[in-house]
């Protein structure tokens, strides 16, 4: 689901990165596959494997883990993970962007790029409280808005 960056040739990597990753689908175990990236191939170091239910149950799982191969450790990860449930979360329109929301701006829906100034079907359409509608051109709106 989630890829970190590769780091070269080092055998004591920091990776340093956050995911926050939506779940839609149940899961007994969650599992972090570490592999050493070659030229041609990569190679599997081994997996941290992690049973959902404690994150279920609302606990935090962090800490050093055993890389296992088979029986084999071959290093050790460290992880924070949190689970939140959807019900936990706020309902709120923010959405992760580069820029802040901001109240007071103005959105310009258009039917078409292109639109012929009269369709006999959307003569009827009202704007806001009564007015009628404004059938504008986007080109036209960046050409003047430019």
């Amino acid at each position: 689901i989630a890829k970190t960056a590769i780091i070269d040739n080092d055998l004591n990597p920091k990776w340093n990165e956050t995911f926050k990753i939506e779940v839609c689908h149940k899961a007994n175990t969650i599992i972090f596959d570490v592999r050493d990236k070659d030229h041609a191939y990569t190679e599997e170091i081994g997996k941290v494997e992690i049973p959902t239910q404690h994150l279920l149950d609302g606990q935090v799982v962090e800490g050093w883990f055993d890389i296992n191969k088979g029986r084999k450790v071959n290093g050790h990860l460290n992880l924070y993970v949190k689970y939140t449930s959807m019900h936990d979360i706020a309902e709120t329109y923010e959405v992760d962007s580069y820029f802040k929301m901001r109240r007071g701006c103005k959105v310009t829906l258009y039917q078409d790029a292109m639109c012929p100034p009269d369709i006999p079907w959307l003569n009827m359409v009202q704007g806001p409280p009564n007015m009628p509608l404004d059938i504008r051109s986007c080109w036209k709106d960046m050409y003047y808005d430019i």
